[in-house]
């Protein structure tokens, strides 16, 4: 009877260390994949099962889907960098745009990042949409750095003198990140088949439920260009880049449009009003066009981008009031939009914010740092 119960009880530490074994296993296994795999996916036994395994790992499509494309191509675009609290940025605005808007849609989504991202930030991003998900990684030097005459001596006074100054005065990463959307972008083979972008910032909130398609909505009325916000750029980041407007005009005379007093007053001094590109869709035909093409190449050789503080939402909104008409602009009045605690939108009508994570006597857009109500009045002359 005594042999028996030994006997028992060694099979009961087998069984337990064999236990404790396995879990060890697991646990280890677990922390070396995605956080979205599975403990089956991982265990050989349940290998055969495919949708735990292949729900999750990341592959580069060979073809993107786009869902109007009989119509137009169309995706949603970020930039990004490879650290942990970046994922959780992005992960956060994608679900926001999945939840109120691309789950019934699909539409891709575009990711480019000037650092290399592994294959663990691909699988988090990738799981969050039905919609295939290309990344641009590792962009190089010249379209994510500085311009080929650039001062880096220059650049680096001029930064140490805007900190404290202006919001990221004293960041060189926000300058090659401003290059490079302002222009560089729509000359990479990522966006050659793209006729519409959503460009969006990771980390920002898309508050209302989104229950058209903003893309059609684009096509269909023929706008080239659409936005959220439009906060005033402080002087100190641009003294001199309505000089350099002034020099582009002359060298390139045009003809005034309907906007032009948007970002010029009647003595030609700029008003530094800017259709911030932290939300923006566009119709790419405009940015790949020539004429925008050659004025974002003089404002880049001007450098005002690293010897001051230009940013890409100013570039683009001086070509838009140089370029195109009020009939070309849009402001999204029934979008939910929060750039930050501060800067936010959400519309007016209550049919609308009822359903919405926002109120609208929260509305950045009749703060005095606000330039909308410019827009609007430009637009009431019309």
């Amino acid at each position: 009877m005594t042999w028996y119960i030994s006997r028992r009880r060694l099979f009961q530490k087998v069984l337990l260390l064999v236990a404790i074994a396995l879990t060890c296993v697991i646990v280890v296994l677990a922390f070396n994949s995605s956080l979205y795999r599975t403990i089956p996916a991982i265990l050989p036994l349940f290998n055969s099962i495919p949708v735990y395994r292949n729900r999750w790992i990341y592959t580069t499509p060979t073809t993107v889907h786009h869902p109007n494309q009989d119509k137009y191509n169309a995706a949603l675009v970020a930039f990004v960098d490879s650290d942990h609290a970046s994922i959780g940025k992005l992960r956060r605005t994608m679900r926001d745009l999945e939840d109120n808007f691309n789950r019934y849609h699909n539409y891709p989504y575009i990711i480019f990042s000037p650092e290399l991202l592994n294959t663990e930030y691909k699988e988090l991003i990738a799981s969050l949409t039905k919609g295939d998900v290309m990344f641009y990684d590792e962009i190089d030097e010249y379209t994510y750095g500085y311009a080929n005459d650039t001062d880096h001596g220059r650049a680096e006074v001029a930064r140490n003198k805007l900190k404290n100054v202006v919001v990221y005065g004293d960041d060189e990463h926000y300058r090659f990140r401003a290059r490079f959307m302002a222009g560089l972008i729509f000359s990479h083979p990522a966006l050659e088949k793209v006729d519409y972008y959503w460009r969006f910032d990771p980390g920002t909130e898309y508050t209302c439920p989104i229950t058209f398609d903003p893309f059609q909505y684009m096509h269909e009325n023929k706008i080239k260009l659409s936005f959220s916000v439009a906060p005033y750029e402080p002087f100190e980041a641009m003294p001199t880049l309505c000089d350099t407007l002034d020099k582009y005009l002359k060298e390139n005379p045009s003809k005034e449009t309907s906007l032009n007093e948007l970002i010029r007053k009647e003595n030609g001094k700029c008003t530094r009003c800017t259709l911030s590109s932290s939300f923006q869709i566009a119709d790419l035909s405009f940015f790949k066009s020539e004429q925008y093409r050659a004025f974002f190449e003089h404002i880049d050789k001007a450098n005002g981008i690293f010897y001051e503080r230009w940013s890409d939402s100013v570039i683009q909104s001086l070509a838009a009031g140089l370029f195109l008409e009020e009939k070309d602009i849009h402001h999204w009045e029934n979008i939910g939009y929060q750039a930050t605690p501060y800067i936010s939108h959400c519309p007016q009508d209550k049919s609308l914010w009822l359903k919405c994570n926002c109120r609208p006597e929260h509305n950045f857009d009749t703060d005095p740092l606000s330039c909308l109500p410019k827009f609007s009045a430009t637009k009431k002359k019309l």
